[in-house]
This record gives C-alpha cells, structure tokens and sequence, in this order.
C-alpha cells in the first residue's frame, strides 16, 4: 500500500480507494445487469458492447481481487488476532466465486452473438449471483481495512512488486492479466474507512 507523507505527520496507509474500488465494483455489477436486461432481441450491436463491457470488468475485477489475495492478506495475515478469520473467509469467498464469473463469461459469449432474450434472462439470474457476495460471515460483516491496514507489517515482510518488463518484452494488458491467473471472484463486502 502506497503511504504519503509530505507534513511530517503520522503516516496512514490509502483506503479510501479501496472503499471506492469497491463500490464501484458493485454499481457496475449491477447497471451492467440492468443494460443487459434492457436490449432489445436480435441488437447485437448493443449486446457486443455490452458483453466487452463485461470482459472489461472481469478483468479490472481479477486484477483487484489478485492483488489483495497475492499482495495485501498475505503481508496482514501473520499480524492479525481475530480478523484473521475474516480474512481467510474474503479469500475463500474470492475463489468461490470463480464458477459464477466462469459461467456469465459462457452467456455472455453466446448472448453477444444474437441477444436473444433467453440468454439475458440467464445472464440476469448468473449475473446477480456472481455480483453479490455469498452470504459468507465476510458478506455479514464488513471488514475494516483501515483498522487492519493501519498496522505497518516489518518490513522485511512487504513484498517488492515485480520489476516492469521493458518494451519490447511487454505484452498487452489484457493478455498480462489473463496469463497471470484466471478470473477469481467478484465483488468483496463492503470496506468501512475512517475519516
């Protein structure tokens, strides 16, 4: 996590823009069922927009929920008491999720092609379930990352991101984030952050 300290004072770990990645996530989650739901039959044009703007998402949602599972829980594990237990449940829940993402990924590709409403209905039901957290104890409780954040880990245990790859080894992005894993999960429980 990125800290900024330019008046000297205690410095405090950005998770404001894990609240708001969040819910973001969220509201895109759920307009995107709506716009689905609103196509007309056979507007394939409207519904190959719509089916990018998903695998948009998916991605931008793989990378995010990578980079907590990879980078944030494993450095804040061995530092946490109790909220350990909430921790481990967000990353089960992140796996879990997998088959929903997998299966409106499949409707999707199918629906693109000709929008028949069929497809939208399922995409519908799919897409509600893979946006929504499962009604884990992470669902019920949300976690504060702030409060688990804010307590610097040693620094021996804070990873180092990968050195870039230079430019004519560089890949596109879209291709980076597919390689490095497959989608895993949708949305997290909500972020509380303090002011």
């Amino acid at each position: 996590m990125t800290s900024s300290n330019t008046s000297g004072s205690t410095i405090h770990p950005y998770t404001r823009e894990m609240a708001m990645i969040h819910q973001v996530f969220r509201r895109e989650s759920r307009l995107l069922v709506e716009l689905v739901q609103d196509v007309r039959p056979a507007d394939t044009a409207r519904s190959r927009i719509l089916a990018e703007h998903w695998r948009l998402y998916s991605i931008g949602l793989h990378a995010h929920h990578t980079g907590e599972d990879e980078m944030l829980w494993p450095v804040l594990l061995p530092h946490l008491d109790l909220d350990a237990e909430q921790v481990l449940a967000m990353e089960a829940q992140h796996r879990e999720l997998t088959e929903g993402i997998a299966e409106v990924q499949g409707l999707m590709d199918r629906w693109q092609a000709q929008a028949l409403p069929g497809c939208c209905g399922s995409f519908s039901d799919s897409g509600s379930t893979a946006a929504r957290p499962t009604g884990s104890a992470v669902g019920a409780r949300p976690l504060d990352v702030p409060s688990l954040s804010g307590r610097p880990p040693p620094a021996s245990s804070t990873p180092r991101p990968p050195a870039p790859p230079t430019n004519s080894s560089r890949p596109s992005s879209a291709k980076a984030c597919r390689r490095s894993t497959s989608v895993t999960a949708d949305d997290a429980p909500t972020v509380h952050t303090s002011s």
